[in-house]
Formats: structure tokens, C-alpha cells, sequence
């Protein structure tokens, strides 16, 4: 009797500490490299191991758009993916089933509006003057495409209660960036969402909360944006590139020392990939995700 009451308090104080932040999280990019399903299999039983409960699937960027998209005969995906390879609908469907055999939620990424190389070479005319990976957000065709976009595609992760519209490294105004916060939040409502930005956007301009209240927090940049953000009182997602960042030399998770912040729901391991990475070699990742087991 003594033994199994012991055995239970063991494992719910071990419970407890394996679940301090209700987000937990591994962010793969496979625009710049495109991974084959088994690899993000394998990731995600890595995940698994380190009790994390989010996959954040970085899908868009600067080098493609791997993805499956009927919209406009698919020119999307034919003209912007990768050397032509992209992730069908069915790809998704089995990784986010696959990912929910183990009470992982896929959250997609659809970056914008900056990282938009993909996206201008179909169509040119929606990018900012002056640049080749920015959208201009003050035409209105941009709102349109993506519409199309994620009509098309968030009804697909339904696993997840979080949608993300990145908004990092933006050369538009604040102006335009509010009014695609604004735009990002009607998408999220519309499909019962949570929308999730990377933090430049709302560290950068200091948006009061008041405004953007529906808005979680990812930051990357500093301990001066995450304090940023913690002092408007966003929900907030660490992931500073100097701890959280794979293939950073100097990162990791363990080191970081979290401030005791109620507004801090969780942290995440973020893997922006590059070309050289080896697509069906993603053992040597293991140890840096299971640092994270016992955040």
C-alpha cells in the first residue's frame, strides 16, 4: 500500500514537471530543404520522447512553396516549389495523423508577407516595390491570393487549434503590417483559430495588446524583445535563436533560464534548415530536441 502510493506520487510530480508549459514545440522548416516523409516521421517520435506536443511546420519561404495548391491550376505549386518537389494534400494528412497517434498537433506556417521569393516568381506584380522576397501589402490582390491560400489549406489542420502567419523580417511600413495583422486575425476567427506571429512585428512597433490581444507571441529575437513582449502582456512562445535555435553553435534549451511570467505558455526548438542538410540523415538532431524533455 505504502510502495504504490509512493509509486503515484512519483509519477505525478514527474507529470508535472513534464508538463510546465502547456506549448511545447519542434519548428522544421522544409521550404529551403524538402524532407521526405519518413525523416519528419522520425522527428516526430523524437518529439514524442522529449514529451513535446506541437510540430510546427515552417511550409513557406524565400526558396519554396512545397505544397500541394489547387488555386489558379496550381501554378503555386509548380513554378515555386523546390526542384519541384511539394507535399500533397495526402502528405499533410498523414503526417498530421501520424503526429496525432502521439497527441501532437500539426501547426502550419504560411510565412508572409515577407520570405516571399516563392511567391513572386508566379506573380511578380504582388511584390513591394523594389524587392524580389517581399509582398506589398498595399495592393489588394495580396489579401486575395492569400485568402485563396488558406481557405484552401487551414481546414486541413484540424488537429490544432493554432494557425501561424509569421510577419518576421518585414520591410512593409506599420501602417501596412497592422493592416495585415488585422486581415490575419479575420483568417484565424473564421476557422476558430488562435493566430501565432513571430514577435518583430509586435516588439518592433510596440502594438499595445489591447488592439492585437488574440495574438501569440513567438520570439526569436533577444532577451530585449521577449521582455518586450512580456511587458505588453502577450501570451509569449520562447524561442530565442540564442538557445533555441538548431545549428546555432551556441544554443541550447537548457541554458535559458525562463523568467516567472504567467504570460509564457511554452517554449519551442526552431530548425530553419539549409540546402547542405541531409534530408534522410536526421538522427543528429535526437539530442538537442531531447533537451527540452524536462523544460
Amino acid at each position: 500500500m505504502i510502495l504504490n502510493i509512493f509509486f503515484y506520487y512519483i509519477i505525478t510530480i514527474t507529470t508535472m514537471i513534464q508538463s510546465k508549459f502547456t506549448y511545447r514545440g519542434f519548428m522544421l522548416d522544409t521550404s529551403r530543404k524538402f524532407f521526405p516523409i519518413s525523416s519528419i516521421k522520425t522527428m516526430i517520435d523524437y518529439m514524442s520522447e522529449a514529451n513535446l506536443n506541437t510540430f510546427h511546420w515552417h511550409l513557406i519561404d524565400n526558396e519554396g512553396f512545397n505544397i500541394e495548391l489547387d488555386y489558379d491550376n496550381g501554378s503555386l505549386t509548380k513554378h515555386g516549389s523546390l526542384n519541384g518537389k511539394f507535399y500533397t494534400k495526402l502528405d499533410l494528412i498523414e503526417i498530421i495523423n501520424y503526429a496525432n497517434k502521439y497527441n501532437i498537433q500539426v501547426l502550419p506556417e504560411f510565412d508572409f508577407p515577407g520570405h516571399a521569393r516563392a511567391f513572386g516568381k508566379v506573380y511578380p506584380d504582388l511584390l513591394l516595390d523594389g524587392y524580389d522576397d517581399e509582398l506589398d501589402l498595399n495592393n489588394r490582390n495580396v489579401f486575395h491570393l492569400l485568402k485563396k491560400i488558406f481557405y484552401e489549406f487551414i481546414p486541413i489542420f484540424n488537429t490544432t487549434k493554432f494557425v501561424h502567419f509569421g510577419h518576421d523580417e518585414s520591410s512593409n511600413t506599420k501602417t501596412q503590417l497592422t493592416r495585415s495583422l488585422k486581415f490575419s486575425l479575420n483568417i484565424a476567427n473564421k476557422y476558430k483559430k488562435i493566430p501565432i506571429v513571430w514577435d518583430d512585428i509586435i516588439t518592433n512597433f510596440k502594438l499595445n495588446k489591447s488592439k492585437y490581444k488574440s495574438f501569440i507571441l513567438q520570439v526569436w529575437q533577444n532577451i530585449d524583445a521577449m521582455n518586450n513582449a512580456l511587458d505588453l502582456e502577450y501570451e509569449t512562445i520562447i524561442s530565442l535563436a540564442d538557445y533555441f535555435y538548431i545549428g546555432n553553435d551556441i544554443s541550447s534549451p537548457k541554458n535559458f533560464i525562463f523568467p516567472d511570467n504567467k504570460n509564457i505558455i511554452g517554449f519551442e526548438v526552431v530548425w530553419f534548415t539549409s540546402e547542405g542538410d541531409d534530408e534522410n540523415d536526421v538522427s543528429w538532431i535526437k539530442d538537442f530536441i531531447m533537451e527540452c524533455k524536462n523544460l
